[in-house]
């Protein structure tokens, strides 16, 4: 999967792309469908999927700004199927929705300001309770401990659907505090 780099819009930065994957899903959203890669590098325009799953799956790419403002790519549907005759598989991609000629925000939230507050309050005292528990440096610690919280509150957004708005702010604010450069040298660290 290959795509343009991304044109930052002017008063804006860059967070991060993120590679969304799901075969349940022909439109595919973070947090709902997870993610499979994330990366900060604005030049990062490709994505090889080194553990195809079987059958249809979708894909898109989204650049996340500062602030977790969203622009989402069109969707690539990727069908793999294992041939009768032998063990190799045939694959097939097909774009299953048009590129947009301008980059749509998909919004986190349609939360009140006032519900808003109120969460950042809620995501305020617990990073203020994570910091004094890991200290304020980044670790590989800190960074598995927020991952876990995160995946824990997507499995109770996905349970209820006047949840997940709530949700879906609330693990913005929680990713905001990981470091995705510690995941980096986590993964390359030689021991």
């Amino acid at each position: 999967m290959t795509w343009n780099k991304f044109t930052v819009p002017s008063g804006k930065s860059f967070a991060y792309y993120k590679v969304i994957r799901s075969q349940t899903k022909d439109n595919p959203l973070y947090p709902e469908d997870g993610y499979i890669r994330y990366d900060s590098n604005l030049d990062f325009t490709s994505y090889t999927d080194e553990s195809p799953l079987q059958g249809k799956t979708y894909y898109r790419v989204c650049a996340i700004l500062d602030g977790q403002k969203r622009y989402c790519s069109n969707v690539v549907k990727v069908t793999i199927t294992e041939t009768s005759s032998s063990s190799e598989t045939e694959q097939e991609e097909e774009v299953v929705k048009q590129p947009r000629t301008t980059p749509t925000p998909i919004k986190a939230t349609e939360l009140s300001d006032s519900t808003k507050a109120l969460l950042d309050n809620i995501a305020t005292e617990f990073l203020a309770k994570v910091e004094a528990k890991f200290g304020s440096t980044s670790s590989s610690a800190k960074n598995g401990f927020l991952t876990s919280i995160i995946a824990q509150l997507d499995k109770l957004g996905k349970r209820s659907t006047k949840m997940k708005p709530l949700i879906t702010y609330l693990n913005a604010k929680i990713e905001e505090q990981i470091d995705p450069l510690n995941e980096i040298q986590e993964i390359l660290k030689v021991e």
